[in-house]
């Protein structure tokens, strides 16, 4: 299922053809992703759902600063003691799952639109690889990022999978005119 683009906004709604075209097999190198990267998209996450827990009592304070100023220094420490809250639970919530756990592994992935995404992860030296075949009906969406896709399956909740551009071999790098959005599957 494919929406439309729409013209009329700033934001364009990406179809699966704009990603990826039905058929085509893309490959990529042996890559890791940084833990720090992996970090940084999931405290993104976190705080793209929550945003209200820290925006709504801290503009409440801040706007009772008017009368007097002892509510920005609540609104401070507002910030201060919710803001490490939501981080942890980015940590606690998704970081420390297994997937998350692999995702930071040397892997290699090769994806068939359409149809299947062959996962080979564990790519150490000394360690034996681990293939995980993915059917194309487990992935939920792929966000497209400034510099990679980040993949979401439908059986998990958490960050998902992030694919660097630059680890892609065999397929042109998207245009800097290229939608942003999400593509749901």
């Amino acid at each position: 299922m494919t929406e439309p683009k729409d013209t009329t906004s700033s934001a364009c709604i990406c179809t699966a053809d704009d990603i990826i075209t039905p058929g085509t097999t893309i490959s990529t190198d042996i890559y890791k992703t940084p833990p720090s990267r992996y970090v940084a998209l999931a405290i993104r996450r976190v705080i793209r759902k929550n945003w209200w827990i820290l925006a709504l009592p801290s503009s409440i304070c801040m706007c009772a600063s008017a009368v007097d100023l002892r509510w920005l220094l609540v609104s401070l420490m507002i910030i201060f003691l919710i803001a490490p809250v939501i981080i942890a639970r980015a940590f606690t919530g998704q970081l420390l799952t297994p997937l998350a756990q692999k995702a930071v592994s040397p892997k290699k992935i090769e994806i068939t639109a359409c149809e299947r995404m062959i996962i080979t992860s564990n790519l150490y030296e000394d360690a034996i690889p681990v293939i995980y075949n993915v059917k194309w009906s487990e992935i939920s969406r792929i966000d497209t990022l400034r510099d990679g896709w980040l993949i979401h399956f439908h059986n998990f909740h958490g960050t998902g999978l992030y694919l660097p551009l630059n680890a892609i071999n065999n397929i042109a790098r998207p245009a800097d005119n290229m939608c942003r959005d999400t593509v749901r599957f």
